[in-house]
């Protein structure tokens, strides 16, 4: 199962535990359905970090850049990394989350 059905899985339950469909809602509530501080999830992450061996430095606006460059190198267009990322337009993806000149001088020639 992907992380897409694991999310969607999530949103059931939690229509099926409040009774109400809402696209509105958010995914990450607790069980009372209140959005967590955003540190505990950082909180999280670090203590994954520290199991796996990585640096505490990194934080989860690094995983956006990660999965921007990702999405670029394997070819994905710069209109749905976008969208993927949630941003009506690529200029701030390529602003911002990638650097497109080293994502194309780095994907192997064919």
């Amino acid at each position: 199962m992907g992380i897409w059905e694991l999310l969607m899985a999530l949103r059931q339950q939690q229509v099926l535990h409040s009774g109400v469909p809402d696209r509105e809602q958010p995914i990450f509530t607790d069980p009372d359905g209140h959005v967590p501080h955003p540190d505990t999830f950082t909180r999280h992450l670090r203590k994954l970090y520290k199991q796996c061996g990585l640096s505490e430095d990194y934080h989860l606006h690094t995983l956006r850049h990660f999965y921007a460059t990702y999405l670029l190198q394997e070819g994905t267009s710069k209109q749905v990394a976008a969208s993927l990322l949630g941003h009506a337009d690529t200029a701030f993806l390529e602003r911002t989350y990638c650097h497109p000149q080293d994502v194309a001088n780095s994907r192997p020639q064919t």
